[in-house]
């Protein structure tokens, strides 16, 4: 059925840039995929498969440690901010595969959003393709999305998006109106 569509190849809003204080998890489903999302010390969001490749544990439920390590709760098994395994508390000394890291989802931020990609990232729009937040809007957001709030495709930024005082012009109509929080 057409409602049962869900449009992964394009890039969903996870929130608000100053929603992702430095050293915080956050746990998130975007487009059915469970995700833990974080700003690393360094300043760049990240945002990987939410289930350690351990035991599966949600490492949203997990912590950030010193050096800006990502810990799952259940074994302590620590990932930098590129997904690999860099430490295993019960084998310290230990070999630890490469193959040991979370599947990562490409992230920018643009116009004061927190973007994701969960889809094929060999087809992903990289920030330079990415031109203006309501062009982007307009263009991807999913019908299901826009049926469910009964409003039609022109104003769908208006109810979809979580700006904060930005002031935006619909493409559609040229109605102009304000995002808030």
């Amino acid at each position: 059925m057409a409602a049962d569509l869900l449009v992964k190849n394009t890039w969903y809003v996870a929130g608000l840039a100053h929603e992702f204080p430095r050293q915080q998890l956050q746990g998130q489903i975007i487009a059915e995929k469970p995700l833990v999302i974080w700003r690393t010390t360094a300043g760049g969001v990240v945002a990987f498969d939410e289930r350690c490749r351990h035991k599966r544990m949600p490492l949203s439920q997990g912590r950030l440690v010193d050096g800006g390590l990502l810990e799952c709760a259940y074994h302590g098994l620590c990932y930098d901010g590129t997904g690999q395994c860099v430490r295993v508390p019960s084998y310290p000394d230990g070999h630890i595969p490469r193959e040991a890291r979370l599947h990562p989802f490409p992230v920018i931020e643009q116009d004061v959003l927190v973007w994701i990609w969960p889809g094929d990232p060999a087809k992903r729009l990289t920030e330079n393709e990415l031109s203006d937040f309501s062009q982007l809007w307009h263009d991807s957001c999913s019908k299901a999305i826009i049926e469910a709030q009964d409003v039609d495709r022109n104003h769908s930024t208006e109810v979809c998006a979580r700006g904060t005082a930005l002031r935006k012009r619909c493409h559609g109509c040229g109605m102009e109106y304000n995002l808030y929080d």
